[in-house]
């Protein structure tokens, strides 16, 4: 099973039914980068702010306009590689100064009048 997801839709997930819970819950384990640039996304989708031990998440080119919190808690300790550029972000949950292995992030292209506190310290 591969660790990445880039081609996977979100309804294929969405309608597992309890019979196959058992096989999302070792999707998500083993799920390790997940790429969904250029989608026209305009949210994060759910799939994602459930997944706990990824490393890296591309969500470039979109139309996001909010990051959830729950997305960078669920990860944050695994997380080193975010990507949000070309959005159209106006702020950043608080809780991703909490993402202490990240080492990539890239915001550009987005409407961030100001980034959280102490992001610096990453």
């Amino acid at each position: 099973m591969a660790d990445n997801i880039e081609f996977l839709p979100e309804e294929y997930l969405a309608q597992l039914d309890e019979d196959e819970a058992e096989k999302k819950r070792r999707i998500q384990e083993r799920l390790k980068h997940i790429k969904l640039a250029n989608r026209g996304l305009t949210f994060v989708p759910q799939f994602v702010q459930e997944v706990q031990d990824v490393k890296s998440i591309d969500l470039g080119y979109n139309k996001i306009t909010v990051l959830p919190s729950d997305l960078t808690l669920s990860c944050f300790h695994t997380l080193k590689s975010l990507v949000l550029w070309n959005n159209l972000l106006v702020s950043l949950p608080p809780e991703i100064v909490r993402c202490t292995n990240l080492t990539d992030l890239k915001l550009g292209n987005n409407h961030l009048p100001n980034l959280p506190e102490h992001l610096g310290r990453l």
